[in-house]
């Protein structure tokens, strides 16, 4: 299990929201009623006091007894295994071709700006991209492509870049492959073209206004892409034509 498991296992169990105390340390800090939690860039986890637990003792998960085998649980254990082959992610590689160090900020600020509503329209669960890497990247300000590579290579992402492309391994596979990938390369050509992109999300009461905007912005205009608009906005919530969603 990676440090990002462990991480979100602890959130799930305590209900809270990690805090992650960016360089030096690349640490995720958990503070919970009773304790203070400390898991560093290996994965180690270590209370306040300076001692080391392992995630199972952390969420005192009892061994529980071996039970007997039955046609429910077997059952049970194949939808298990069907879910996970659903779930065995998808990648979406972008061509480093035009790209800076710059650029590559733009559009990891682009895609996290809009994460929810992104994640909702394609089918995803987890993130795209996470906090702690939005953060850095956007202190360190790489100029070059190589400086990207070198200030993302510590973090624990999705992402994998190499000398002709950035690959986004996407938690799950979109249920439209075709139209996510449509989504990101529109993405990837508003962030060449942009100066700075702010990667603050804003909260929206109506998900289809904003988002629709936004793809427009991006460029998805016209027939070509009108049934992928459909696809993007099917899922998400209000009035596509109307800010304040009126009819």
């Amino acid at each position: 299990m990676d440090r990002k498991q462990i991480v979100k296992r602890m959130e799930d169990h305590f209900k809270v929201k990690a805090k992650y105390l960016y360089l030096p340390t690349y640490a995720y800090e958990i503070t919970t009623d009773d304790e203070t939690y400390t898991i560093s860039k290996e994965g180690k986890i270590v209370t306040a006091a300076g001692l080391e637990m392992k995630l199972e003792e952390v969420l005192n998960k009892a061994v529980t007894e071996p039970f007997e085998e039955t046609i429910e649980t077997t059952a049970l254990k194949t939808l298990a295994v069907d879910e996970t082959k659903e779930n065995l992610g998808f990648k979406i590689d972008i061509s480093l071709e035009g790209h800076s160090g710059r650029t590559l900020r733009n559009l990891i600020n682009m895609i996290y700006s809009k994460q929810d509503l992104i994640k909702k329209s394609i089918g995803l669960i987890d993130n795209i991209v996470e906090d702690d890497l939005v953060a850095d990247i956007n202190i360190a300000k790489a100029e070059t492509i190589q400086e990207f590579k070198l200030d993302i290579k510590p973090l624990e992402t999705n992402i994998e870049i190499d000398d002709e492309s950035i690959t986004f391994n996407l938690p799950q596979t979109p249920k439209d492959e075709g139209v996510a990938i449509q989504l990101f390369n529109l993405i990837d050509a508003k962030s060449k073209n942009q100066k700075h992109v702010v990667f603050n999300a804003k909260p929206t009461d109506n998900e289809k206004y904003t988002f629709r905007t936004w793809l427009l912005r991006l460029g998805m205009i016209g027939d070509e892409y009108k049934e992928a608009r459909k696809v993007l906005l099917k899922n998400l919530s209000g009035n596509a034509a109307f800010r304040q969603g009126g009819k």
